[in-house]
């Protein structure tokens, strides 16, 4: 019984681990629902090592937390909600024999873990009535992530409470505490993170009263968000400011394109999108990196028989050494695919071609890498079920189970080519691999694959590898 192996005398050593938890939700009127939780966990240990048996702790964790959700009018909706836990890791080495004895437990460490949010969503519509807005929409959060981390801590010093020193980490380190109690604690990080971000989502043109060929603009619809990162961070006496932004982050869509162009007679199912992000990061006083990306597709039906596809993406990266005012590497790739697909029966088959080209220079303006691949792959797969159940080769029986069966299978060639390092980058890559997932029943689930692989180095032939894969998995599911 519980009582009994409570008073448990029989043992070397003994461990003891108590969980503690309270939850519970509140509702004020039909504005407010405001749920908070507390959870306590420790883990002790009585130890007969010693002339005298000692008990000491091990660790402890502490975990609060509170969510709040507010509905003040339609559009004044906002979630809030924090959480904060306490970790402390004792140190149990000791030492009887030397002129000053250590025991277990006399020194620990104590990290904390913040993170604090609030949302809000807003539907333009909730505010005023106008079909131009009916679509306009934002997402908002802010969010921040702190933590900071103490060794050597004196086993008396007390990091648990409901004081706001203890229950908030920005601005109330336990530096001033610890300094007044332990002696010889290291002070080892202290880390604050903010995090903004706003979303939004609309069609501009969708309260327009278009016709004819002009009514797919009515699709076209915007997607903007901003992301901003701001971290300050002190790490065993190291301190680091760094701010991220990416903004813009657009992407722009319309469907229906073939109507406008004349040549739905052919074309079916289009859809048109075209995307820009930029993003900036820098370490104050030390780095700063800039990028562009800059991109598109065009997916559309033809002859409602194929489907085809093509994109197009180039990016540009910049970076920069702050204490020397220095260009230290830039880089820029082009790459753009188009594929086309298409079904036979139950077979689903698809033709994909890729070139890519990209390069890099050093601080001085040499190239450090300079390559063009080109990528062709093939593809088909295959979705059947066979509910009479599955044919047996060369017999006129079938097995009646549920008789799924997945079928995939690829052959991909690539080249890739550099005027630099010729030896190491002018490589062709042979790649075909295939693989069967048969559903037995709901229960029984059989997967068989292997793959092949040539590695060719056009001016390095030493270096050629082939690579040889298969693979079998029976998945048994109660």
């Amino acid at each position: 019984t519980f009582n009994n192996y409570m008073k448990l005398t029989d043992y070397h050593t003994l461990e003891i681990t108590e969980n503690w938890g309270l939850k519970t939700p509140f509702k004020f009127g039909n504005f407010w629902n405001f749920l908070p939780s507390y959870n306590l966990s420790t883990v002790k240990e009585k130890n007969r090592d010693f002339s005298a048996e000692l008990n000491y702790p091990k660790s402890l964790n502490q975990n609060l937390s509170a969510n709040s959700n507010f509905k003040f009018t339609s559009w004044l909706q906002p979630n809030m909600n924090y959480n904060i836990s306490t970790r402390e890791n004792y140190n149990l080495s000791y030492s009887t024999t030397a002129l000053v004895p250590t025991y277990p437990s006399e020194k620990k460490y104590v990290e904390r873990n913040a993170f604090g949010e609030i949302s809000w969503n807003l539907q333009a519509k909730d505010l005023m009535s106008s079909r131009y807005i009916q679509s306009l929409g934002f997402a908002s959060s802010y969010r921040i992530q702190d933590t900071d981390s103490y060794d050597n801590v004196d086993r008396s010093f007390n990091p648990l409470g409901a004081s706001l020193e203890k229950l908030w980490i920005r601005g109330n380190t336990f530096t001033k505490a610890l300094d007044l109690g332990s002696t010889n604690y290291i002070f080892r990080s202290y880390v604050t993170k903010d995090d903004v971000r706003i979303a939004g989502r609309c069609n501009p043109l969708e309260g327009f009263d278009f016709s004819g060929r002009k009514i797919p603009l009515k699709t076209l619809t915007a997607n903007f968000t901003y992301t901003g990162n701001q971290e300050h961070s002190f790490i065993t006496g190291t301190q680091r400011d760094t701010y991220t932004k990416i903004w813009p982050d657009l992407l722009i869509g319309m469907s229906r394109i073939e109507q406008m162009l004349y040549l739905e007679q052919w074309l079916s199912d289009s859809q048109l999108n075209f995307r820009h992000q930029r993003k900036t990061s820098e370490t104050s006083g030390i780095s700063f990196s800039d990028g562009k990306n800059y991109g598109g597709d065009w997916r559309f039906n033809f002859f409602k028989k194929y489907d085809l596809s093509l994109a197009m993406n180039t990016s540009r990266n910049e970076d920069f050494d702050l204490t020397r005012s220095l260009r230290i590497n830039e880089g820029e790739s082009f790459e753009w695919t188009t594929q086309g697909g298409t079904t036979f029966g139950k077979w689903r088959c698809l033709l994909r071609y890729s070139n890519g080209e990209s390069w890099t220079k050093n601080a001085t303006g040499d190239f450090t890498t300079q390559l063009t691949k080109n990528t062709y792959t093939g593809q088909v797969n295959a979705d059947m079920t066979f509910p009479g159940g599955l044919p047996i080769p060369f017999t006129k029986k079938k097995l009646s189970l549920t008789n799924r069966l997945i079928v995939t299978g690829n052959i991909v060639y690539s080249s890739q080519s550099s005027r630099l390092n010729i030896q190491r980058d002018n490589i062709d890559n042979y790649n075909i691999g295939s693989n069967a997932d048969y559903e037995i029943s709901q229960n029984f689930r059989f997967s068989i694959g292997f793959a092949w692989g040539r590695t060719m180095f056009r001016d390095n032939p030493h270096e050629n590898f082939s690579t040889i894969e298969a693979s079998s998995k029976l998945n048994i599911q109660f």
